[in-house]
């Protein structure tokens, strides 16, 4: 009898089980990429391919695990390069009903031959990569990318910010970005003093090369052309090294513009005044899952992911498969999660704005992303953000450059929610705008319990420093779930009281200088240390537009684990061997009812004990922890246990031996079992 009602209580568990875990629907994405040359050889585009690729199969798996309406799969296409191969994906995508949409990182002449597809089957795309050019792709394809926007920003900056008015341009003559410069200079009234051209669509030879650098030669050495300089160059990274390298070595003082990145040992040795300036954020100043995926990339593969702006890259990437989130949120019914849907869904909101990730996301009458921009510098005394920015609007916007130094963490409080931390942090901008940091607020920082302290205020070369010291409580929110075996990450959140496209704030290089083996906290272990930034979207109601509006946040993240042995000696161990001797006592033979009485009672007082004191120890939350289950499991058995004891007495008033063998084994063997999965699983 015993043995059926554990084989049905069994089978109950199976069937709820297997009915919780049922399967969802598998929708597929489409990843497009021309990893290989058409001859079949590994080509220059393969790691790009493979950093985009992994990068969204790593945000697609964030979000499968939240959602509960379908399941996403990426199924990935090489077209080789082969604008005719791209058509007949194309093709293949829009006969299978299971796509839902397309993410392409091919280049515009690839991705232009399947422009009649697109058009004709309404494929919903988004284009990560290609330039669109004069190309139509119907109104149901979006672009992270506009070249055009990105040169106008370039101008922009060095006629505003920089404030010239001549600018030294080198450009390949072959590829359209060249007449978009010529374009743009005129737009912004930017007069090149020289235009050095040469043919970029091709490998570097021999040949070429001395024809171009023998060019810049006469133009900047015999010019006379050697200090403060502002350079443009129009260059695909391989000609770019070059590039960036001769200038390097024979100006001084001089800054290089470019919307091309080049390797990083062409920046790392820039000499004698020289600044190269490129619109990108660096690793340290992406929002936190962004920064955390990236990282894990680059502990995988270093040498391919490391370059500089791939963290900003992948926010995009972040940001356009929380599109597709938003997509399946706004959908009821995952029977409407189709690629018609989705189709219409991107209509709708390259004509209005929407979130994406931590980003607003507007896009142009072409389905072009508008995008925010940050200027970084890379000089020989390190890596610094500008201290003027454009805004999307191309205005002047000044910046501050926030640095921080985290002293001490203590006095971790579960139930206030709340921990204390020392630390200190300065500011650096423009003289002008010296006080602007009236707009910078601690926002989870409890001002009843706190003191923030100026500590030097200086002013040098029209830049102005303030040094704070801060000594704080911070509220904060806890992982319970799996106390004592907690991971806890402690946050002190900064956030820029002013809309972005007013007053911008970026971090400070010397931020990540902090060495994690100097922080400790009694009772754990020190993990990590990082710094990211986020925005804090908001609808802005004093307009009657309503437009969003976005306030920076910098995310200052410590994480640390408990003390392991701490909490095996002060929990697993006592609770386990309670219910080890409880388990025991029914092995032990020919002793009296009395006597296992007594010990019955003493494991009960024990366990009350026990109970008592784990509630002094533990701190209120308002979830059941592992502790909380490994108490329940023990007290469990050690009730089971002493009822069965009292069943046995009162069959035979003897002795004990007449006990039933295969409850003993069962209780030997699940009581060790469950107890360890308890720690090592739930």
């Amino acid at each position: 009898m015993h043995r059926l009602s554990i084989i049905a209580l069994g089978l109950c568990f199976t069937c709820l089980f297997s009915c919780g875990s049922k399967n969802l629907p598998v929708k597929k994405i489409a990843f497009i990429g021309r990893y290989q040359d058409p001859k079949g050889q590994s080509g220059s585009n393969e790691w790009y391919d493979t950093f985009v690729e992994k990068s969204l199969r790593a945000f697609l798996q964030e979000m499968n695990g939240k959602n509960q309406k379908v399941k996403f799969e990426l199924v990935v296409f090489d077209i080789q390069q082969d604008p005719k191969k791209s058509d007949s994906v194309y093709q293949v995508i829009a006969s299978d009903q299971d796509f839902i949409w397309v993410l392409d990182n091919s280049w515009g002449h690839d991705m232009a031959g399947a422009s009649e597809t697109i058009i004709k089957n309404r494929i919903p795309v988004l284009s990560i990569n290609a330039y669109k050019g004069n190309t139509e792709y119907g109104p149901t394809t979006l672009f992270l990318i506009d070249y055009r926007q990105d040169i106008n920003y370039i101008s922009a900056f060095a006629k505003k910010v920089l404030k010239k008015d001549t600018v030294d341009f080198i450009s390949e003559n072959d590829v359209v970005f060249h007449d978009h410069f010529l374009e743009s200079f005129d737009k912004f009234q930017l007069q090149p003093s020289d235009t050095i051209t040469y043919r970029g669509q091709q490998n570097i030879n021999q040949q070429d090369s001395v024809v171009l650098f023998n060019r810049l030669y006469q133009h900047f050495v015999e010019g006379n052309r050697l200090k403060d300089r502002v350079v443009i160059y129009n260059s695909h990274f391989m000609w770019g090294n070059s590039i960036v390298e001769f200038l390097n070595e024979h100006l001084s003082d001089s800054k290089f513009m470019s919307w091309s990145v080049p390797q990083r040992e062409y920046i790392q040795h820039l000499q004698r005044g020289n600044q190269l300036i490129l619109h990108h954020k660096s690793q340290f100043s992406v929002s936190e899952p962004v920064f955390l995926n990236y990282r894990e990339l680059l502990s995988n593969d270093f040498e391919h992911f490391s370059w500089d702006g791939a963290a900003s890259l992948m926010e995009d990437f972040y940001n356009a498969i929380d599109i597709l989130d938003n997509f399946v949120q706004s959908t009821v019914n995952p029977k409407d999660i189709t690629a018609g849907n989705m189709a219409r869904y991107l209509e709708q909101i390259a004509r209005q704005t929407t979130i994406g990730g931590n980003e607003i996301l507007r896009f142009n009458q072409e389905g072009k992303l508008i995008r925010e921009k940050t200027f970084t510098v890379y000089s020989q005394n390190g890596i610094f953000y500008y201290p003027y920015q454009l805004n999307n609007d191309l205005s002047i916007v000044p910046s501050l450059n926030l640095g921080i130094d985290l002293k001490s963490v203590y006095d971790l409080d579960f139930n206030s929610n709340s921990f204390k931390a020392d630390f200190e942090f300065w500011l650096t901008g423009d003289s002008l705008h010296h006080d602007a940091d009236k707009f910078v607020r601690i926002k989870n920082i409890r001002l009843d319990e706190s003191n923030m302290e100026l500590l030097d205020e200086k002013f040098a070369n029209g830049q102005f420093l303030k040094h704070y010291s801060v000594a704080g409580k911070f509220s904060n929110s806890w992982f319970a779930r799996s106390y004592p075996f907690d991971h806890q990450k402690l946050n002190v959140v900064i956030e820029l009281l002013n809309p972005t496209d007013q007053l911008r704030i970026t971090i400070d290089p010397a931020t990540f200088d902090q060495r994690i083996g100097d922080l400790r906290i009694n009772g754990w272990q020190s993990r990590d240390y990082y710094v990211t930034v986020g925005n804090n979207i908001y609808r802005d109601y004093l307009t009657q537009t309503k437009n969003y509006v976005k306030n920076e946040i910098i995310g200052i993240h410590f994480t640390s684990k408990r003390n392991f042995w701490s909490s095996i000696l002060q929990i697993v161990l006592p609770l386990f061997f309670i219910g080890a001797i409880a388990i025991g006592i029914l092995w032990v033979k020919n002793l009296s009812f009395s006597d296992l009485g007594e010990v019955i009672v003493g494991l009960f007082l024990a366990i009350v004990a026990f109970s008592i004191s784990l509630a002094t120890l533990t701190p209120k939350f308002d979830v059941l922890t592992k502790a909380d289950q490994l108490f329940l499991l023990t007290f469990l058995y050690v009730f089971f246990i002493f009822t069965y004891l009292i069943l046995l007495s009162s069959r035979w008033n003897k002795f004990f031996s007449p006990s039933v063998p295969w409850i003993r084994i069962a209780l030997v063997i699940s009581y060790p079992v469950l107890f360890f999965s308890i720690i090592l699983l739930l």
